[in-house]
């Protein structure tokens, strides 16, 4: 079979497009450039799957949220043997003010004249639990959950829409809304939406703010009348019936 000769520059152009496509939510355009075996890696267990098909099931229920913007693009060429090309970089993605830190690998494998991604692996840069944690990843990986995470930290388990199970530290949720009979529980790294109700997630260190919003109370910058700001800028109303409960939760707090 006859190949044509990509360059560098197109081969990352290629990249870009594609991760421009996946982040704001063009999932069919992404899924025609992907090869019938492609493999994707994600952060967590779920998110280790092969084939298109797996692929499309997996994204149905997010790819209506949202759109993302992105910014903070970095792309480079790893590696070029034969028909395989391997591009890597970082970019951020923001959405609802929130940002997060995203690290990639792309596999591209070349088919004639045709480009398909073979494999990708993206993963939400987060801060090391703990001071040099880098040298000691594999040291704990037979240990248990308190060595990875500081000690008084918690997680909470949810499954999402598309039945995928996340494992959120509750110090990295920042609210969480009810919206019909979905509850979006918002993190410092993206949504994540279940069909939970408020009353089942209302607990240490989640305070009810509106009987539509439970806040972590550690993210609450100042209360304006009847708005709570997040120490991100993002701002919540405030039910008058949760108002003094609030006020007396911050006193005690310190503020």
């Amino acid at each position: 079979m006859r190949y044509s000769n990509y360059t560098k520059q197109e081969i990352l152009e290629k990249t870009r497009e594609a991760i421009h496509m996946f982040i704001r939510k063009q999932v069919r355009p992404f899924a025609e450039l992907l090869d019938d075996n492609f493999v994707w890696i994600g952060d967590f267990e779920p998110l280790y799957m092969k084939g298109i098909p797996a692929f499309l099931e997996s994204v149905k229920e997010e790819i209506q949220e949202q759109p993302v913007d992105i910014t903070e693009e970095e792309y480079a060429l790893l590696s070029h043997e034969s028909h395989i090309w391997i591009t890597y970089g970082r970019f951020t993605a923001t959405a609802l003010g929130l940002s997060s830190r995203i690290h990639f690998t792309f596999v591209w494998r070349q088919n004639g004249n045709a480009l398909r991604l073979l494999h990708a692996n993206a993963n939400h840069a987060k801060k090391m639990p703990y001071e040099n944690a880098q040298s000691k990843i594999f040291e704990n990986c037979n240990q248990t959950d308190h060595m990875l995470y500081p000690a008084d930290s918690s997680k909470l388990t949810i499954r999402n829409l598309s039945g995928s199970i996340h494992y959120l530290l509750t110090d990295e949720i920042l609210f969480m809304k009810a919206n019909n009979k979905i509850c979006e529980i918002v993190t410092q790294n993206g949504i994540v939406s279940c069909r939970m109700t408020l009353t089942e997630l209302e607990n240490f260190p989640f305070i009810r703010i509106h009987k539509s919003y439970l806040v972590n109370k550690a993210y609450i910058r100042e209360i304006c009348r009847y708005t709570a700001v997040l120490s991100n800028g993002i701002q919540l109303p405030i039910g008058k019936k949760w108002y003094m409960d609030l006020k007396k939760c911050l006193k005690e707090r310190g503020e």
